[in-house]
């Protein structure tokens, strides 16, 4: 049985889907994997956190589905994608 194509979509006025594997791929727990998830979306940037800088600076994630640029900084993340 083969799994589901993840999807991803913005609702609202401005709202459109994203084509998987070419504008977002899925990491579940630092693992690509199967299941599903519905929840507020929180954007983080690339995700970095340092001693003096946080991306996660007044971002409550609790229970949200965090958003975030892979690779590092000045690198197009589209590039990168799988």
């Amino acid at each position: 049985m083969a799994a589901a194509t993840p999807a991803l979509e913005l609702q609202g006025p401005r709202g459109r889907p994203y084509a998987h594997r070419r504008e977002f791929t899925e990491i579940i727990g630092g693992r690509a994997g199967s299941g599903s998830a519905i929840g507020p979306i929180v954007f983080v940037g690339a995700g970095i956190s340092t001693a003096s800088y946080s991306d996660f600076a007044g971002v409550n994630a609790r229970g949200a589905i965090v958003l975030l640029f892979g690779g590092a900084p000045g690198v197009d993340p589209l590039r990168n994608a799988i």
